[in-house]
C-alpha cells in the first residue's frame, strides 16, 4: 500500500469516529447537553470527549442524563482502542524496511564459464548490498526449480551448492559485491543437462537472500529468478575496482552487469546444446594437453640448463688445467728465456770484436758477463 493511501485511511478512521458520536450527541435532549443545536457544535463536543481535552462551561453534559454519560464513556474507550491500534500500525508501517530489499542488487544475467582450479564448469551470478550500512548474518540460497506439470503452480526444487560460501558471506557483511558460484560437478542437478534442456523443461534458477538490517534489526528478504535465456555461455563477469569519490574510497558499480566473452558467439551457441558433462570432459582433456605441453617445455628447459651448466663446468676445468700447466712451465720458460738472452748477448759481443782479434779476446768485463772460463 502506498504511504499516501495509508495516511489518508489513518485520518478517515478518526473523522468517522468523531462524526458518528457527534450524531449521537445531536439526537440527545437539549437539557442533557446545552447549546448543541447544530452538527458542528456536536462534532466539537465529540472531539473534546475523544481527546479528553476538557469541557468548557457551555458544553458540559448534564450528569442526570444517563444515556449521555454512557455514550461519553463508550467514546472514550473506543477512542483509546483506536489510538493504540493506529499507533501500532503507524510504527509497523514506518519502521518496516519496505525499500530495503530493493537496495539488494542482483546481476541481470548469469554466466557459465570453466572453473580454472577444478576444471569443471561453473554457474555464477553477482549480489551486492547497495546501502552504506552492513547486513547482519546474510544467507544466500540458489535453487533449481522445475514445474511438476505444465500449467501447475508447484515446483520441484533442488539446491545448488555454493563454492566458497564462507568468503562470499564475509564480503557481503563488508558491503562488497560478491560473485556467487556453483561448480557443476558429478552429482550436481545440472551435470547431465544443457542450456537447451533447461529451456525445454521450463526450468529456472531462483536466488533467495535473507539477512538482518543493522539499522532497524528487522529481517530483510529478497529474491530473484533467472531463466535459461538469462544465462550467458562461455562468459565471465568484468572485474570491479575501488575508486575515490571525493575523499572516500568506494566500489565502482558501473561494470556490475558487464560480462566478457571467452570465445566466439558461434562456439558459445554450440555449447548451449551440449551437456555440462561433455563440456567438462573436453575441457579436462584440453587442460591435460596444456599441462603435458607445459611439462615438456619445463623438461626441455631443465635439460638445456643442465647442458649449459655442464659446459660451464668443463670450461672452468679446462681453464684451471691450463693455468696449472702454465704455472708448471713457467720455470722452464724462464730458463729458456735466459739462455736466449745469453745467446743474443754473445752474438752482439762477437760482432763488436776488432779484426785480427782472436776469438775469446776482449775485456774482462765482457768475459765475466758472458760467464765463460776462457783466459784473457
Amino acid at each position: 500500500m502506498p504511504r499516501s493511501r495509508f495516511i489518508l485511511i489513518f485520518f478517515f478512521i478518526y473523522i468517522i469516529e468523531y462524526i458518528l458520536f457527534a450524531l449521537l450527541y445531536l439526537w440527545q435532549p437539549n437539557h442533557c447537553i446545552p447549546h448543541i443545536k447544530h452538527l458542528r457544535i456536536a462534532l466539537w463536543f465529540s472531539v473534546q470527549t475523544a481527546a479528553t481535552i476538557g469541557y468548557g462551561a457551555p458544553l458540559a453534559p448534564n450528569p442526570e442524563c444517563t444515556l449521555v454519560n454512557v455514550i461519553v464513556m463508550f467514546q472514550v474507550i473506543t477512542s483509546s482502542l483506536i489510538d493504540y491500534c493506529c499507533m501500532g500500525l503507524v510504527f509497523a508501517r514506518f519502521s518496516a524496511p519496505s525499500k530495503r530489499s530493493s537496495s539488494l542488487r542482483f546481476s541481470r544475467c548469469m554466466v557459465l564459464a570453466p572453473h580454472a582450479p577444478s576444471g569443471y564448469w561453473a554457474l555464477a551470478l553477482r549480489v551486492a548490498n547497495m546501502r552504506k550500512h552492513i547486513m547482519i548474518r546474510p544467507e544466500v540460497q540458489i535453487l533449481l526449480a522445475k514445474p511438476d506439470n505444465p500449467g501447475q503452480a508447484a515446483f520441484e526444487c533442488q539446491e545448488l551448492a555454493l563454492e566458497g560460501a564462507v568468503s562470499s558471506m564475509a564480503n557481503l557483511r563488508l558491503g562488497m559485491a560478491v560473485t556467487m558460484m556453483h561448480v557443476i560437478r558429478p552429482g550436481s542437478p545440472l551435470w547431465n543437462m544443457s542450456i537447451d534442456d533447461l529451456l525445454l523443461q521450463e526450468m529456472e534458477v531462483m536466488v533467495f537472500f535473507e539477512g538482518i538490517d543493522a539499522m532497524t534489526s528487522n529481517s530483510v528478504q529478497a529474491r530473484h529468478s533467472y531463466y535459461p535465456n538469462d544465462m550467458r555461455m562461455n562468459e565471465r563477469f568484468a572485474t570491479l575496482y575501488m575508486m575515490f569519490k571525493g575523499k572516500k574510497l568506494g566500489l565502482d558499480f558501473s561494470e556490475f552487469d558487464a560480462t566478457l566473452a571467452l570465445g566466439s558467439p558461434e562456439v558459445s551457441s554450440m555449447m548451449r546444446r551440449q551437456t555440462f558433462s561433455s563440456l567438462t570432459a573436453a575441457a579436462q582433456q584440453l587442460l591435460q594437453e596444456e599441462q603435458a605441453a607445459a611439462a615438456q617445455r619445463q623438461a626441455a628447459g631443465s635439460r638445456q640448463h643442465w647442458r649449459s651448466t655442464d659446459g660451464a663446468a668443463a670450461a672452468a676445468a679446462a681453464a684451471a688445467e691450463s693455468s696449472q700447466h702454465a704455472s708448471q712451465d713457467s720455470p722452464r720458460r724462464r730458463r729458456t728465456s735466459q739462455q736466449q738472452a745469453q745467446q743474443q748477448e754473445a752474438k752482439l759481443a762477437g760482432s763488436s770484436r776488432q779484426p785480427g782479434t782472436p776469438a775469446g779476446a776482449g775485456t774482462g768485463i765482457e768475459m765475466h758477463v758472458l760467464g765463460t772460463s776462457h783466459s784473457l
